[in-house]
């Protein structure tokens, strides 16, 4: 499985042993009555925002207010049906300095097991915040509206398929709430985060735009974590 982006900070790798009996020929009773293994524990994973930094806002005549709307996916299995998650990350107030800040709240795309699929699919979308729209404020309605777009996108995708890039269904999904003066679009990312690796990984999401001298260039930097445990 391929991560398209990202810098990977050295962990520990979680390997999954299987045990394999080994039939006796002797016919004891005590072979025969011998447990088979209990299997391993699902493994969990852990996605989230960490932090994010802007050396070019897109506003260019101030700050930006940078918030996140995502999701997180996980394809059918043979046991269960496609499920999705809903987030909202709130507006951060960013200025052209490099400096980072920290997500607060919403920061969690996923975090809990992840039985019997290859990865977890996190799409988000990143948006400036325009003259106070608040058009990220209803966050019950908009984590309920993209989890249920992205469970209905990935419900086409057959057991033991691969989780569907959704981004482009989230910013769908705000054009339909946007207020009159509509927040500014300023990427997407789609990306599916192996359930085996590091215990520890950090992937950045670039957001770059080049409008040379008719337009608002912009450029961003939002660091994700993902953690695996059992």
């Amino acid at each position: 499985m391929r991560i398209p982006l990202g810098l990977i900070i050295g962990g520990v790798v979680v390997v999954v042993a299987t045990s394999v009996g080994i039939a006796s020929c002797s016919g004891s009773d005590d072979d025969e009555n011998t447990a088979a293994p209990s299997p391993a524990p699902p493994a969990k994973v852990r996605v989230e925002l960490v932090k994010v930094m802007s050396t070019a806002t897109e506003d260019d005549l101030g700050d930006d207010e940078f918030y996140v709307l995502g999701g997180a996916s996980l394809p059918a299995t043979q046991y269960a049906p496609a499920a999705a998650w809903g987030n909202v990350a709130p507006p951060i107030e960013i200025a052209s300095d490099g400096a980072w800040h920290d997500f607060d709240q919403g920061k969690v795309f996923f975090d809990g097991p992840a039985a019997g699929v290859d990865a977890v699919h996190i799409s988000a979308v990143a948006y400036d915040e325009d003259s106070d729209s608040q058009d990220w404020s209803d966050t019950a309605q908009l984590t309920s509206a993209i989890g249920g777009r992205l469970a209905k996108v990935n419900g086409k995708v057959g057991a033991g398929g691969k989780a569907a890039s959704a981004a482009g269904d989230i910013a769908m999904i705000v054009e339909g709430i946007r207020s009159f003066d509509a927040d500014d679009e300023l990427g997407q990312y789609d990306n599916d985060i192996p359930v085996l690796g590091p215990e520890t990984e950090i992937l950045t999401w670039k957001i770059d735009h080049d409008a040379g001298f008719l337009g608002s260039s912009y450029h961003y930097e939002v660091q994700l974590k993902v953690t695996r445990y059992v």
